[in-house]
């Protein structure tokens, strides 16, 4: 009665983490025409909670304050 049950259990386990490795691979994986863009914001308004004065800072405006 056990050794059913194990094997279809065994047989269960294996399918899921062939799947998950898979899945792994496929997100990880590089890609000859892949890149990592970075977003740097030119002009865009930001509120900055200055800790020392405890107020807001706004750098919208060319990074005055």
């Amino acid at each position: 009665m056990f050794q059913p049950l194990a094997t279809i259990g065994s047989i269960l386990f294996f399918i899921v983490l062939t799947y998950a490795f898979q899945m792994r691979q496929r997100k990880y994986k590089k890609y000859a025409t892949s890149c990592d863009v970075l977003y740097y914001p030119e002009k865009e308004k930001m509120n900055i909670i200055d800790p020392t004065e405890k107020r807001v800072l706004n750098l919208g405006s060319g990074g005055t304050i």
